[in-house]
C-alpha cells in the first residue's frame, strides 16, 4: 500500500471532508473498535465497554468518496452494484492508519 508523498495529503483531506467532524474524532479515539456505515447511510460507532451506538447520518455522496479514497488505497476499484451491498474492508483501519500520517 504505497500512495506518492504528493498525494497523501490530498487524500487525507478528501476523507477528512468526506468522513466529517465527528467521525474524525472516533478515528482518534482508543475505545473505538469499529465504525459501521448501513446502506441507508445511518452511522454506528462501537466502543470499548459502551457498545454500538447510532450516532448519525452519512449522506451517499460521503459514503460514495471514503470507498473511494479506500479503494485507491488498496489499488483496486469497487463496482456501483456492490457499493449498495455490505462491503467489508478495512476502512476504519486504513483510514486510521492515513489519519495518524496526515502532516
Amino acid at each position: 500500500m504505497s500512495i506518492p508523498n504528493l498525494a497523501l495529503p490530498r487524500l487525507i483531506r478528501k476523507l477528512e471532508d468526506a468522513l466529517g467532524e465527528e467521525l474524525c474524532l472516533a478515528l482518534n479515539d482508543p475505545s473505538v473498535v469499529e465504525i459501521m456505515l448501513n446502506p441507508d447511510g445511518n452511522l454506528f460507532v462501537e466502543r470499548l465497554g459502551r457498545g454500538i451506538a447510532h450516532t448519525g447520518q452519512m449522506d451517499k455522496r460521503a459514503a460514495e468518496v471514503a470507498i473511494g479514497c479506500v479503494a485507491h488505497v488498496l489499488n483496486t476499484e469497487v463496482a456501483t452494484e456492490s457499493r449498495s451491498s455490505r462491503v467489508n474492508c478495512p476502512l476504519a483501519a486504513i483510514v486510521s492508519n492515513l489519519w495518524r500520517r496526515r502532516p
